[in-house]
């Protein structure tokens, strides 16, 4: 068996440095990111709303201090966007009532969904039909094409053979 003298814990324990407040502060800090950004997941505020959280009157002023969140200075370091849009949100009464309801919690998710995905189809990050090229790239091979045509020499108002051409020498 493994004993552990009760001294032995001690100076364990005193070796250990407490932490400065600046320390403290990222960690906070931190621990308040994580926080504000799982609320961009409706399936987590309708867990928190099942078990009561949205009646306890310290919660929901904890939800309005980190309103904060929203100011230029915190938002940059927000991945999720959409959690500003929800923490904002929880700070209505209807909003709390309606998202005890697990459709309500399905609808949102797939809002933010949809959102998403129209979002990347106008930015032509995903693709409809993967066997289509998408356009902006047969663009490019249009061009490379081209320029393979011309002996590597691309003409336009501003290619060499066309300034030399025009000087005078």
């Amino acid at each position: 068996m493994f004993r552990i003298e009760q001294n032995q814990l001690e100076e364990k324990f005193a070796e250990v440095e407490p932490e400065s407040e600046e320390d403290e502060e990222r960690k906070r800090f931190q621990i308040e990111l994580e926080f504000v950004q799982s609320l961009a997941n409706p399936n987590y505020l309708n867990f928190l709303a099942q078990r009561g959280y949205f009646n306890n009157q310290t919660f929901l002023n904890y939800l309005k201090y980190l309103m904060y969140w929203k100011e230029p200075e915190y938002c940059k370091y927000i991945v999720y966007p959409q959690c500003l849009s929800l923490l904002e949100m929880l700070q209505h009464e209807q909003f709390l009532k309606q998202i005890v309801n697990a459709q309500c919690a399905k609808f949102i998710d797939e809002q933010l969904l949809l959102l998403w995905l129209d979002y990347k189809k106008r930015h032509g990050w995903i693709r409809l039909d993967p066997t289509r090229i998408p356009d902006s790239i047969e663009k490019l091979f249009n061009k490379e094409q081209e320029t393979d045509t011309n002996n590597n020499i691309q003409e336009d108002l501003f290619s060499v053979t066309r300034i030399l051409q025009n000087e005078k020498f």
